[in-house]
Formats: structure tokens, sequence, C-alpha cells
């Protein structure tokens, strides 16, 4: 295992015992209390589409990170979050021209029915209608 490649989370169980004796020396990871250290962190990486088809959901965010010195110009704190999700909303993917013409205005504007057009439109796709 490489300590300059894993980061703290070779700090961790099942690495703890070695990392602390190897990392500790070479790259000073396992001891942040001693070492005066602090990380750089990578812009936000999307991960994962929307969580759902329509409606309001959520997609993954990760980052990665870079040990530095203390006082390195753009350095933080070592605690940062490294996963984050973030809202996404996504209209309902389909509207019934019958329905919109049986009304007189668009579904969009009409909760219940866009709600009802969402939910028909995640069924026929889970069972292929």
């Amino acid at each position: 295992m490489d300590c300059e490649e894993y980061g703290t989370g070779a700090c961790k169980a099942p690495y703890v015992s070695w990392a602390t004796k190897n990392c500790a020396k070479t790259c000073g990871f396992c001891d942040l209390n001693k070492q005066k250290a602090q990380c750089v962190y990578s812009d936000w990486m999307t991960v994962s589409e929307c969580s759902v088809t329509c409606g309001r959901g959520y997609k993954t965010e990760v980052r990665s990170f870079a040990k530095v010195k203390d006082k390195t110009p753009g350095s933080k704190v070592c605690k940062e979050n490294l996963e984050r999700y973030t809202a996404c909303d996504l209209q309902p993917y389909r509207q019934d021209p019958a329905m919109v013409s049986l009304f007189g205005h668009s579904v969009y504007h009409l909760g219940v029915l866009t709600v009802w057009f969402c939910l028909l439109a995640v069924s026929q796709a889970a069972y292929g209608e």
C-alpha cells in the first residue's frame, strides 16, 4: 500500500498498524496531531446521475485531496468532506397531449397531474409498457 495514494484512509482498519509505522515515517499521515499539515482539495466531480428519473432527487459528487505543508496557499484543515449529495430536479419526462387538450392547459402547472404523469411514466418504464 502506498500512503501517498491512500492518504489518511490508510490510517484506518485494517491498515492502521502498518500505516502508523510506515506512513508516519514517510508521509506523516497518521500523526496529524504532531505534524502541522493541511490539505488542498480538488474540484467536485459528479459520479452519479440523478437518483430519480423525474421529480426531485440527488446526485453524488466526490473530490480528492493532497497533503501539503502547513500554510501552503489554498490549503485547508484536513477534515473536509470528500463526498457530498446535491439536489437535482428533473421535470416529468412525458406530457400526454390528450390530457393537455382535455383540461385545456399544460399538466406542468397542475401539481397533482404532474405527479400522476411522473408515477405513470416511471411505472411504464419499470414494466416495459
